[in-house]
């Protein structure tokens, strides 16, 4: 009589955190739009610098934040394409940083960024702390674009190699809103 009742239980325990797994999981896509963010605080891998997110949106509107691996060789083919953001993202008064989490040998990635002659700031991100705050960690490529109040705009998470474009396109419309709405604030 005992081992029906323990038996019951465990079946029920386990269908619970069954469940309660699978909710859990569907909850880990990347952080939505209108979400707010923490701001961060990360070294860029060449400069050295210190890069906080809110010193950064204390002069600029809005950015790019590109989440990143560099075992995905996919990724990599995305952030050598991203390099074209550069320049019309600061012609736009916006910025942009890609956000390195994977963990591997800062050596690569260093190397990686200087045979490719990349412009875009790497960040790194260690222990994957700021990735996990932006569920980025489930994906290899993520992007977000924010606002000057840590509003995320837009957000993204395929890597085909012109996703340059698609992020350009999604930064110029969201940009002008943007600066609309600071125009609107100011009459």
């Amino acid at each position: 009589m005992e081992y029906r009742i323990i038996k019951r239980f465990l079946i029920l325990f386990i269908i619970v955190t069954v469940n309660i797994f699978y909710a859990y999981s569907q909850e880990e896509n990347l952080l939505s739009v209108g979400s707010e963010v923490e701001s961060f605080k990360l070294v860029e891998l060449i400069s050295k610098d210190t890069i906080i997110l809110d010193s950064i949106l204390r002069n600029k509107n809005t950015g790019i934040l590109i989440f990143w691996t560099d075992f995905c060789p996919n990724c990599k083919k995305a952030i050598i394409g991203c390099n074209k953001l550069v320049s019309p993202v600061d012609s736009l008064g916006g910025f942009i940083f890609t956000i390195n989490y994977d963990r591997t040998d800062i050596y690569s990635i260093k190397s990686f960024i200087e045979d490719e002659e990349l412009k875009l700031p790497v960040l790194i991100d260690l222990n994957g702390s700021v990735a996990s705050k932006f569920k980025a960690t489930e994906y290899n490529f993520s992007v977000f674009i924010v606002n000057k109040l840590k509003k995320i705009l837009w957000n993204y998470s395929e890597h085909p190699e012109d996703a340059w474009k698609i992020i350009l396109d999604n930064f110029k419309k969201l940009s002008k809103i943007e600066e609309e709405k600071k125009i609107e604030k100011k009459d």
